[in-house]
C-alpha cells in the first residue's frame, strides 16, 4: 500500500490512522515522524515505511479484496501466516491455511473486545498485515492531497518553492512542536493499547 499525505485534515482525523513503523502515533506538524530514518525519509521526500496509513488517497494491490477465484496469485502468500492473528480479532475464524485462499477483507468497525478501536481506514491495513501478510506499507511524501485548494495551493506549491522550502526543512524543522503527542482516548494513550494493535509484541513491523 502506497498512501498520499492529506493536507486538509491532516494533524486530526489522519493522525488517528497513519503510524509510524513500530506502531507509534505521527504528529500533525512536518515532518510529522520522530524516528530519525522516518525523519529524514520525510525531509527528502522519500518513501516512508509505516504501520498503517490512508491520508486521503492510497493504492495497493487489489488481490486482498478480490474474491479467491478472481486474485491473480501473485500478491498474497500460498504458506501459512507467520503470525496468525489473535482470538480477539473478529475475523479469526475465517483465516485459511493460507492468505491466498482467505476470504476477501472489507472496510470494518471495531467491535467490543478486539482491544483495538480504530478508524475502519486505520483497519484495512491493520487487517493487510495481519490477515494477509501484506506489510509494505509507505507514506509518499510526494504526493499531496486536499479537499480543498487553497490547502493544495499552500503545500504543493508555496511550502515547495525552493526558498521556502529550504527554511521549512534547515531553520524551521518542525521547531520542536513536532513532538508534540496525540492523546487518544482516557489516559493519554500514545501506542495503541489492546493487545495485538501493537505491532511488536507479534515479533516486529516488518
Amino acid at each position: 500500500m502506497a498512501c498520499a499525505i492529506d493536507f486538509n485534515h491532516f494533524g486530526a482525523y489522519d493522525t488517528w490512522v497513519l503510524r509510524d513503523r513500530i506502531g507509534k502515533l505521527t504528529y500533525g506538524i512536518w515532518p510529522f515522524f520522530s524516528d530519525i530514518e522516518d525523519y529524514n525519509a520525510m525531509k527528502s521526500a522519500s518513501p516512508v515505511p509505516v504501520f498503517s496509513c490512508w491520508n486521503g488517497a492510497v493504492a495497493f494491490q487489489a488481490d486482498s479484496v478480490l474474491p479467491v477465484h478472481l486474485r491473480s496469485n501473485r500478491t498474497l502468500s500460498t504458506s501459512p501466516l507467520r503470525f496468525p492473528p489473535p482470538a480477539t480479532h473478529p475475523l479469526a475464524n475465517t483465516i485459511m491455511e493460507s492468505p491466498a485462499l482467505s476470504p476477501p477483507l472489507r472496510f470494518r468497525a471495531s467491535p467490543r473486545g478486539e482491544g483495538c478501536y480504530s478508524s475502519e481506514c486505520f483497519l484495512l491495513p491493520y487487517d493487510m498485515r495481519r490477515l494477509m501478510g501484506m506489510d509494505r506499507i509507505y507514506v509518499n511524501p510526494r504526493v499531496r492531497v486536499a479537499y480543498l485548494w487553497h490547502y493544495y495551493w499552500w503545500h504543493k506549491w508555496v511550502l515547495r518553492h525552493p526558498y521556502v522550502a529550504w527554511f521549512v526543512e534547515k531553520v524551521y524543522d518542525g521547531a520542536w512542536m513536532h513532538y508534540t503527542k496525540l492523546v487518544v482516548g482516557e489516559g493519554g494513550v500514545y501506542t495503541w493499547d489492546g493487545g495485538d494493535c501493537h505491532p511488536w509484541w507479534y515479533g516486529g513491523w516488518w
